[in-house]
């Protein structure tokens, strides 16, 4: 286990870890720590960072399913959908941010997939003036562990444009396994966006943390 990561949870639900489903468990899990990053439920207070970052010259967006807004009002609805994912449990997402300045850094999100039993999909990004520094690898990493400690979900799946071998790289440095390139990917401007895929088991977590 990644000895520097914290998971912060109701203490009323210590003693149902064993036997909670994970969609009890991701209500009561708010913040996570790692060495250097603060991860906590997004706020309107973000939206002012997401919006450089969404619409800097990187282009950040191009291999993922959004756009840029469009107007800043629009971001009001991206908050109100984070809400309500954790309210209902099933999809969970967080601002990265630095710990000591505060700095906001990026978003991560794990949500549960249809029809797949209690797997559970991460999707990240980090702002581009803050790639290359380890960031994005620090938060998956307590992602993952949030999910098969705290959660106890079964598996975890990501992806990533074909094109971005960062995305790859961080998922590889957390210890999942590419399963496959996926030619379909998905639909982003009537075009498909070709993937590779990634897994990590239950198993498969437990043995990396030995």
């Amino acid at each position: 286990m990644d000895s520097n990561i914290n998971i912060s949870y109701n203490k009323k639900m210590e003693s149902k870890l064993n036997d909670s489903n994970p969609d009890e468990m991701a209500q009561e899990i708010r913040i996570l720590e790692t060495e250097r990053c603060f991860l906590r439920p997004p706020s309107v207070d973000d939206h002012d960072e997401v919006w450089t970052a969404a619409h800097h010259e990187a282009n950040i967006t191009k291999g993922m399913l959004w756009d840029p807004p469009k107007t800043k009002e629009e971001m009001n609805d991206w908050t109100e959908r984070s809400v309500s994912g954790w309210k209902q449990g099933n999809n969970l997402s967080w601002t990265i941010e630095n710990k000591n300045t505060k700095e906001f850094l990026g978003r991560i999100v794990i949500r549960q997939q249809e029809n797949m039993k209690n797997t559970w999909y991460m999707g990240y990004w980090i702002h581009p003036e803050q790639e290359g520094k380890g960031y994005t690898t620090e938060a998956a990493k307590a992602v993952r562990d949030a999910g098969f400690k705290i959660m106890k979900i079964d598996t975890l799946i990501s992806s990533h444009a074909d094109w971005n071998i960062g995305s790859g790289r961080v998922l590889a440095k957390i210890g999942m396994r590419h399963t496959g390139h996926n030619p379909k990917g998905f639909i982003k401007h009537g075009k498909n966006v070709p993937e590779e895929e990634y897994k990590m088991t239950y198993d498969e977590w437990l043995h990396l943390n030995r």
